[in-house]
């Protein structure tokens, strides 16, 4: 009956204690990992022309200390908003960003022109059996399946990329950069 196999999965998933149990073992052992340095702080000030002062000061002097020869090289800017911040992206340093950007870029770029010589290519043979009066409805919709599949294909790669290789700091510059590329791409 019904209820049994209902009563059978009921009993086969794990109780809300054991997966509290579970998340707090993966909390524990998150916090005794020792934490990678992002060389990113968060400074709030109690007054808006406090926050330019110091802007204006980091701009202008790089910082040196009395046991270090090497300057120390600050820069500021305003933050962005908490809710937008993907903390665990903050490690990944500027370079590493720019060089998976790099190469996310070029593996879409010959995707996409792989996908413009497939379009092309059933555009071509379409018209062809349609000028030979050989065009059917089956090469339309085949035709016409490719096409979108290619673009479905770019547009949905983006977004997997943008989120797990190129690992933005924020969701304001993911977003962004995702916008920018679809369009890019879609010029092209």
């Amino acid at each position: 009956p019904w209820w049994a196999r209902w009563l059978e999965r009921r009993l086969e998933r794990p109780s809300r204690a054991s997966r509290l149990h579970a998340l707090t073992s993966e909390i524990r052992h998150l916090l005794s990992e020792p934490a990678r340095l992002t060389g990113i702080a968060f400074v709030t000030f109690n007054e808006q022309r406090a926050a330019f002062a110091c802007l204006h000061e980091l701009g202008s002097t790089p910082l040196r200390s009395d046991e270090d020869a090497i300057p120390l090289l600050l820069s500021a800017r305003f933050a962005e908003d908490p809710d937008s911040i993907l903390w665990e992206n903050l490690e990944i340093s500027e370079r590493e960003r720019l060089l998976r950007g790099m190469a996310v870029s070029f593996a879409l770029l010959v995707l996409c022109l792989v996908s413009t010589a497939a379009i092309v290519a059933v555009t071509n043979y379409s018209v062809v059996q349609g000028l030979d009066g050989k065009g059917t409805l089956q090469t339309t919709i085949w035709t016409t399946c490719i096409i979108i599949i290619s673009n479905v294909t770019i547009f949905k790669l983006v977004d997997y990329f943008a989120k797990e290789v190129e690992v933005y700091p924020s969701a304001d510059a993911r977003e962004t950069a995702m916008t920018a590329k679809m369009l890019f791409f879609q010029l092209l």
